[in-house]
């Protein structure tokens, strides 16, 4: 739980929040086929996100297409994320660590 404080308001963001948030703005990028643990059961994450001294640090599991340029696909997604969590909680992200694995065709 990332807790956010304002001067008169706090708010817990929960990390099924994150999951949502993230893997939306991940899998929407260009290059992704998909989260690789999406829909499974026990559920394993694919998103986690935990506070540090400089903001939100990221890691994200990712499936990307086969025969796509591996670097510019997680430059689009690192952009991607960072904007959209700034926007939606208004907290810095400091670090973003993507892990790529190709989909097989």
């Amino acid at each position: 739980m990332v807790r956010l404080e304002r001067s008169s308001v706090r708010a817990g963001l929960s990390q099924e929040y994150f999951d949502e948030l993230i893997g939306k703005a991940a899998s929407s990028c260009f290059g992704v086929a998909g989260l690789p643990n999406a829909g499974t059961w026990p559920r394993r994450r694919d998103v986690r996100v935990s506070e540090d001294a400089g903001g939100l640090s990221v890691e994200l599991h990712v499936l990307a297409i086969r025969g796509l340029n591996v670097t510019m696909i997680t430059r689009g997604i690192a952009a991607r994320v960072r904007f959209t969590v700034e926007e939606a909680t208004g907290l810095p992200v400091h670090t973003i660590n993507i892990f790529t694995a190709c989909q097989r065709g």
